[in-house]
């Protein structure tokens, strides 16, 4: 955890949205090196970002992913461009797709980047993970290179992917 601080601190991550980060992740048991994996890729941090294609805030949420998710948390105030509700959706989102993966990294975030249809059918042609997937991982790994051995390291191992 506190390789993890150290490096988003150094990437100029406000340090509320790093423990708002920990405590999400602590509460829907999603490693927080994923999910700040997922912030730099989609936004680079930054909060109020919009992309062309509509998708939303640090974790990039589409309308109908937001909709989703925040019907699912129940808390219909939640914003898309609130760094901390973004947060708090993703880790919500990833701890629902690895329990309908049963804990499978890989096809779970494979199913956060493309929906669970479009990470089926690029499953069943490619048989592996995608590019994101693997990038995600990868990335996660290195926020926490300063730890004995990453969470995200750990959580692949525990799962049941084969390549």
């Amino acid at each position: 955890m506190r390789a993890l601080t150290s490096t988003l601190l150094a990437l100029s991550v406000p340090l509320s949205w790093i423990v708002h980060l920990h405590d999400v992740c602590k509460r829907y048991d999603v490693p927080p090196s994923i999910v700040a994996a997922i912030a730099e890729h989609e936004s680079g941090w930054t909060a109020d970002i919009v992309s062309r294609h509509g998708t939303k805030g640090l974790c990039q949420f589409a309308d109908g992913t937001w909709r989703f998710v925040v019907g699912e948390i129940g808390d219909d105030s939640m914003e898309p461009l609130d760094p901390y509700d973004n947060l708090t959706a993703c880790a919500w989102l990833l701890g629902w797709l690895f329990d309908r993966y049963d804990g499978d990294l890989m096809p779970s975030l494979d199913a956060y980047a493309m929906g669970e249809g479009g990470a089926s059918r690029y499953w069943e042609l490619h048989k592996g993970p995608t590019p994101f997937a693997e990038w995600i991982v990868a990335r996660a790994s290195e926020l926490e290179k300063e730890g004995e051995e990453s969470t995200c390291v750990g959580y692949l191992r525990a799962s049941q992917h084969t390549a």
